[in-house]
């Protein structure tokens, strides 16, 4: 069971994104009589995804987090969260986002 902390949630969470890119490097036609020979583009995928977490003051660990494929998508969310930062107390904002 968890004490009850009271105070604004501001004082004990922050939020951030973090961005995660993720390579697919580019295909090889694998040949026997060289090492290689490059198959199209010399640049590989590049998949981007951003995370919002909800991060703890006082230990910097990650409590919460969400997913996004859109920028816009993250930097809205991540507005959202520092705004019930702002306005909800902590024991609010714990309910809010499920952090126990």
């Amino acid at each position: 069971m968890q004490n009850k902390v009271f105070g604004n949630a501001k004082d004990f969470y922050r939020v951030r994104i973090i961005v995660i890119n993720e390579e697919t490097p580019q295909d090889f036609e694998w040949r026997d009589d060289i090492l290689y020979a490059s198959k199209g583009d010399i640049n590989g995928n590049t998949k981007r995804a951003y995370l919002v977490q909800i991060v703890t003051l006082d230990e910097g660990k990650a409590v919460f987090a969400q997913i996004f494929e859109k920028k816009r998508e993250a930097n809205q969310n991540l507005r959202k969260m520092e705004e019930d930062l702002d306005n909800l107390t902590k024991m609010e904002f714990d309910k809010k986002y499920s952090i126990q």
